[in-house]
């Protein structure tokens, strides 16, 4: 089973907006010019195509990548805006495992409300991972200084997949 960019190119359309249409009407029903896709629970676009008579359900993001680029992503890819639903294909980006990580939201377990700062004792220390370690700066006494520490320190360790605006929950 393999779909390539021919055949996606002649079931779907991918818009300027990162949505797909689909090219042809389908025998589930849906009809030509109309989007196709489900967003998920985990806010990623499922799109479900049929492929050598078997359905098989895609991601949306991995779809644009084979249709502009022609090929399977090889790896990650990233949403460099963070929202898993905007399939825009400048919106999308190859990427490490870890790459893929370091440009992602504030974590659900977080205490202090900022990406990498936490209470450390009577102040604030920011600790960030790259390349399999743990870097932490000295201890802050306020919370600002320790957010402005951990931003430069994700700037330094994750280049171009520095998280901007990791802030908001």
């Amino acid at each position: 089973m393999s779909l390539t960019q021919r055949a996606l190119k002649e079931l779907l359309i991918h818009r300027d907006d990162g949505v797909f249409v689909n090219r042809v009407s389908t025998p589930r029903g849906r009809k030509a010019g109309q989007t196709t896709g489900n967003v998920k629970q985990s806010g990623y676009v499922q799109i479900q195509i049929f492929v050598d008579g078997k359905q098989v359900r895609f991601k949306a993001h991995r779809l644009a990548w084979l249709y502009h680029y022609g090929e399977w992503p090889p790896g990650h890819i990233d949403h460099i805006n963070r929202v898993r639903s905007d399939n825009r294909i400048e919106n999308l980006r190859l990427a490490t495992h870890a790459e893929n990580l370091f440009n992602c939201s504030l974590r659900a377990d977080n205490k202090s409300g900022h990406k990498n700062v936490h209470a450390f004792g009577k102040g604030f220390r920011a600790s960030v991972q790259a390349n399999k370690k743990k870097h932490q700066t000295k201890v802050y006494d306020t919370v600002e200084e320790a957010i402005v520490a951990a931003t430069l320190l994700r700037i330094r360790l994750h280049g171009n997949f520095v998280c901007h605006g990791g802030e908001e929950k």
